[in-house]
């Protein structure tokens, strides 16, 4: 049957594809272009973070003024060029990191 149908196809031309043939082309053109574009890295990672809340200042003394937290990250240890209030919270999520990057 794929015999067949590379036969016809080439025999046709585009112009000619009709039922099943078309929907076969359709759909290998989709799958080719989500291949492609997923390939591309076009599809921005994110990550979840999470941290338990201190308890206890540097010092030792119990922490009582907490005002929150700060996200810092980047791609180079030690190096962080990207900030973000993470607010009061213990839990913050990333987004738009390029998938694949360290």
């Amino acid at each position: 049957m794929e015999v067949l149908m590379s036969q016809s196809f080439t025999a046709m031309g585009f112009q000619k594809l009709k039922g099943f043939q078309f929907s076969l082309y359709i759909l290998l053109l989709l799958v080719f272009s989500m291949v492609f574009l997923s390939s591309r890295g076009t599809f921005a990672a994110q990550a979840t973070l999470s941290w338990d809340a201190p308890t206890t200042n540097t010092d030792g003394t119990k922490l009582t003024d907490l005002a929150g937290y700060y996200v810092y990250y980047g791609t180079a240890s030690a190096t962080y060029t990207q900030k973000k209030d993470a607010g009061n919270v213990t839990t913050y999520q990333v987004n738009n990191l390029t998938d694949g990057l360290t």
